[in-house]
């Protein structure tokens, strides 16, 4: 899947350095390196499903550090539940998208992230 959001961060126009994390306890560790490298992701893209730490708990890890409060977050997930959206917002998600089950549907992730990162 990281090849498919390559893609579409190429597509984009965006210079980028892609992290992948495959599940939450290795995202929280990513962002702790870049607290050590005295850095900061310009964008953030989380599933909402991860195994060992939700994409949810990861948002309330970011969200919580004043260092990452401006990062943009798009939280990405196959759910589309309302409850589900509502509750990422409340945690403070700049944007949902839903994963489609095509590949090159994924692709419709490029407007998303164009308009986040063009503010």
């Amino acid at each position: 899947m990281s090849y498919v959001v390559a893609e579409a961060l190429r597509q984009c126009g965006f210079p980028f350095e892609l992290h992948a994390a495959t599940d939450g306890e290795m995202a929280l560790s990513l962002l702790h390196m870049f607290d050590a490298d005295d850095r900061r992701p310009s964008l953030v893209l989380l599933d909402l499903n991860l195994p060992k730490v939700s994409g949810a708990e990861v948002l309330e890890q970011i969200r919580g550090n004043a260092r990452y409060q401006r990062i943009p977050v798009i939280i990405t997930t196959s759910s589309d539940a309302p409850a589900d959206v509502g509750a990422v917002s409340e945690r403070g998600a700049t944007a949902y998208f839903r994963k489609p089950t095509n590949l090159e549907k994924y692709l419709d992730l490029r407007p998303v992230i164009r308009t986040i990162l063009a503010q």
